[in-house]
């Protein structure tokens, strides 16, 4: 009966872990001007494209 509690456990465990997704995409830049100066406390706009089928 105890094998059989921990192996349920176990199962309802792993299938939480497995089921959840990521709500963003942690991403963090530094921002270069030409002359390779960090560009700190401006406002920059940034253009991101997920492309589907390149692989």
């Amino acid at each position: 009966m105890k094998t059989l509690f921990t192996s349920v456990l176990a199962l309802l465990l792993s299938i939480t872990v497995l089921s959840q997704t990521p709500e963003s995409i942690k991403y963090q830049s530094v921002i270069r001007d030409n002359s390779g100066n960090v560009l700190a406390n401006k406002a920059v706009s940034l253009k991101l494209s997920i492309l589907r089928g390149l692989l």
